[in-house]
């Protein structure tokens, strides 16, 4: 009780005391406007340079932990295509030319059907030429055409155009095409890739694909031809399936095997390398090219000729009204009043 007295007289004295100090001082002095905006600017200031500190630690702070991202991303990739330095990864199928291979970029030698390309490896065509991919994927070149494969899904374009091709079937959608301009990265069928001085067309026949470049990122689909500058400008445009400009890559193709082959299987393997459509005129017709096996070779001929000559020896023809159709009948009107329906 004695201890809880003496504090309530403490307290009552220094309450004295502040009331004597406060009555000597005197009326406090308000400050002047001009001195409020001083210290008000001031105080300001001084925030903001705390703000701006804070800002640029923070910067800092992602700058450091984006390099370490991209130093790991860059330090796997190092890695990955190191362990992959010379893993064979496709096959030239055929070329009707001369192509040449270097292993270390500077010893040219020519290649021959059959031979295996590996990671690392540098390639030179003076001609047209089919490669297989391991991955299922095929891909063409065309003449003065040089390439280096970096990767098993990664082929940096020099010059020159590389078209592209998953067959039905094929579930593989990894490869990307550096350019000067941008990497073309696989995500659909059938595409071509071609350099320019100062750029790169992208041309889709079937699926689509993405083309990234440092100032931004584009997706054609099929039918879209882009062309794309040095600069990052985009131009889109149209291109049919049975354009010309696709011909250089029907006629790179791998010969195909018709020996023992329905005509039908045939006939659907033309239309997708000319990029027609296959009609049938009537169910007979798509019946007896079911049934139509065939024998021989078609070596060295190019898809239309190869056409005509294989339906010269069975009894079904094709209607050319329309060059962007196959449309196929009898040759004899026998069934002239069905209806004709495309393939599925």
């Amino acid at each position: 009780m004695s201890n809880e007295m003496n504090g309530r007289n403490e307290a009552d004295a220094d309450d004295a005391e502040i009331a004597e100090l406060l009555q000597k001082v005197g009326t406090r002095i308000e400050p002047s406007a001009q001195m409020m905006e001083q210290v008000q600017a001031a105080v300001h200031a001084e925030w903001r340079e705390v703000v701006v500190a804070r800002q640029r630690r923070r910067t800092f702070v992602w700058a450091v932990a984006a390099s370490v991202c991209a130093l790991a991303v860059g330090a796997a990739i190092v890695v990955r295509v190191a362990d992959q330095q010379g893993e064979s990864i496709a096959t030239l199928q055929r070329s009707d030319g001369e192509i040449f291979l270097a292993s270390d970029g500077a010893h040219w030698a020519r290649m021959s059907a059959g031979q295996r390309i590996a990671v690392g490896d540098s390639i030179r065509s003076d001609a047209r030429a089919a490669l297989q991919l391991d991955s299922g994927l095929a891909v063409r070149l065309d003449r003065g055409t040089a390439f280096k494969v970096t990767a098993d899904d990664r082929l940096v374009l020099n010059v020159g155009a590389l078209y592209v091709d998953a067959a039905p079937g094929v579930t593989s959608d990894s490869l990307a095409i550096e350019t000067h301009a941008g990497v073309v990265r696989h995500l659909g069928t059938q595409y071509q890739v071609r350099t320019r001085i100062d750029g790169i067309d992208v041309s889709v026949r079937e699926g689509r694909v993405m083309i990234e470049n440092s100032k931004s990122s584009n997706i054609a689909t099929a039918g879209e031809r882009l062309e794309i500058s040095m600069q990052g400008s985009v131009q889109r445009g149209r291109i049919s399936p049975a354009d010309e400009e696709w011909r250089w890559a029907s006629e790179a193709a791998p010969t195909f095997a018709i020996e023992n082959t329905s005509l039908a299987v045939f006939l659907h393997w033309i239309a997708r390398e000319t990029g027609r459509t296959l009609v049938y005129a009537s169910p007979r017709a798509e019946s007896i090219a079911g049934s139509e096996i065939l024998h021989g070779s078609i070596d060295g001929l190019a898809p239309d000729v190869a056409l005509a000559a294989v339906l010269a020896t069975t009894p079904l023809r094709r209607d050319e009204t329309n060059p962007e159709v196959i449309e196929i009948s009898f040759a004899t009107p026998i069934d002239s009043s069905s209806q004709a329906r495309p393939t599925p």
